[in-house]
């Protein structure tokens, strides 16, 4: 498979010297009776005021609250990935807003493109801390005083909202798969009765059927405890076991998953040519679960009856594993992925290439990226240490 470089940053070269922040401060404060004090007095939740190149020339308590500042000092002339912690506003000299995947995040393509329309975004943010961060922003340009101005509101989403959301998941799932097997055992008794009938019919249907049925209330099984799972990774509860994963074997229990799958067709998923089998250390029920998103986002995506391709690669410093599917994803999609409230499938569904990223981030000590091209078409890589040391 070809290399591939990740997205470009966002344009974010230009931003305005200390001196020049604290002159539109001033100006910015000289305005007090008509735009400061009531953004303080009657908005609760973190309220920034930003110049044109988004660095904030006011910060209200519940901003600072929110980025674990001490005083509005702190941020004043930071863009709010500095503010915030975010883990990729230091990656790039330049700052926030200019490493590679600032151009996916949904926050700075927000308040980059506003107008004097209100606009309203949500995203998902990971601190330096690995802990991922969860807010809906509210954006608006501004013009006072013949100066121009971004007001921003953001607010963290609350782990009752966010439970809602993931029962909504939950239980959208779990009652499919439970159709599923209601049906196959329907289908099952119906034929037991034939075989009653006609004794020397094959027994080969039967075996089948039983197969499936068995796979699909394993699935049902592992559907609760996936969710069990992602529950405990959101609250840092989720314990690590570590133990051998061999390559081959991995992606061939996962092809076997796949088998009763409704989108997938027999011989769909295939390994690459090439493909190396390597022996490493990690959690593999963590692993599982990060590849079934991945393989069940790619089938969804794949035109009927292409294939879905899996991949396995040694590197210096370590695995290097994907799954490549036909077809692109649009700008849209790939400037959303991996922000928890995104989904190409609609609102309750947007947890799948979020759980990826957390699970292979902040527990798997790995990253994921993609590319969507017309060279590669789409292919999400998942890189993963040797061994993971705890």
């Amino acid at each position: 498979m070809n290399t591939f470089h990740p997205q470009r940053a966002l344009g974010l070269t230009e931003r305005r010297t200390d001196s020049a922040v604290q002159t539109q401060r001033k100006h910015l404060l000289s305005l007090d009776s008509q735009l400061i004090q009531p953004a303080v007095s009657f908005i609760q939740e973190g309220l920034v005021i930003l110049n044109t190149d988004l660095q904030i020339l006011f910060a209200n308590p519940a901003f600072l609250t929110l980025a674990l500042a001490g005083t509005e000092e702190e941020v004043i002339g930071k863009r709010i990935g500095e503010a915030i912690d975010c883990i990729n506003a230091s990656a790039s000299p330049g700052g926030c807003g200019t490493f590679e995947e600032c151009s996916a995040c949904m926050v700075l393509s927000s308040l980059a493109n506003t107008d004097t329309q209100r606009h309203d975004t949500s995203a998902t943010v990971f601190r330096k801390s690995k802990k991922a961060f969860h807010l809906q922003v509210t954006s608006s340009r501004v013009h006072i005083a013949d100066k121009e101005y971004i007001i921003a509101v953001l607010r963290q989403v609350n782990q009752e909202e966010r439970k809602t959301a993931l029962e909504r998941i939950f239980y959208h799932d779990i009652l499919n798969f439970a159709g599923g097997l209601k049906g196959l055992l329907e289908l099952l008794y119906k034929n037991y009765l034939q075989k009653q009938r006609q004794n020397d019919a094959e027994e080969s249907e039967m075996d089948d059927l039983w197969n499936i049925t068995i796979l699909t209330s394993a699935r049902i099984v592992e559907e609760i405890q996936t969710q069990q799972d992602f529950s405990k990774a959101e609250r840092n509860e989720l314990a690590l076991n570590i133990s051998p994963i061999h390559t081959g074997s991995f992606f061939q229990e996962l092809r076997n998953w796949f088998t009763v799958y409704e989108l997938s067709e027999e011989g769909q998923i295939r390994q690459a040519e090439g493909f190396e089998e390597l022996e490493f250390a990690s959690d593999p029920v963590i692993l599982r679960r990060v590849f079934i998103n991945l393989i069940k986002n790619a089938l969804e995506a794949a035109p009927r009856g292409s294939a879905v391709v899996l991949d396995s690669r040694k590197t210096s410093w370590g695995v290097l594993l994907s799954v490549q599917n036909q077809g692109l994803m649009s700008k849209e999609v790939q400037r959303s992925l991996f922000r928890q409230t995104f989904s190409t499938k609609g609102t309750s569904r947007g947890f799948g290439s979020y759980s990826v990223k957390l699970l292979t981030e902040q527990y798997l000590r790995g990253s994921v990226s993609f590319v969507s091209d017309n060279e590669h078409q789409t292919v999400f890589q998942v890189r993963l240490p040797w061994t993971i040391n705890l």
